[in-house]
């Protein structure tokens, strides 16, 4: 889903796409609750109105997070590093 472009506030690296994977592997526009992860940094913020403003979200935060939602994220971590990995290694 196409949006406006803004910066990730952590490694200020442009995004102007976003989406939300959910357990069907289905790749949906996001709603309010939802989580999203900048490719860039890992950085992690929350969806948190209609108008898909975020706000980062702290250690607490995370850790308040369901463990299998927890452990979903930590997947998509090791696949971030990995295909920055490969990208650096120009595979």
């Amino acid at each position: 889903m196409r949006q406006t472009k803004r910066k990730c506030p952590q490694c200020k690296h442009e995004v102007d796409e976003i989406s939300s994977a959910v357990d069907t592997g289905k790749i949906v526009a996001p709603n309010p609750g939802d989580i999203t992860m900048c490719l860039y940094c890992g950085l992690l913020e929350q969806f948190t109105d209609t108008t898909l403003d975020r706000r980062v979200l702290s250690g607490d935060d995370i850790n308040a997070l369901p463990p299998k939602l927890r452990e979903q994220l930590a997947w998509y971590e090791i696949a971030r590093l990995q295909a920055l990995k490969n990208r650096s290694q120009g595979a």
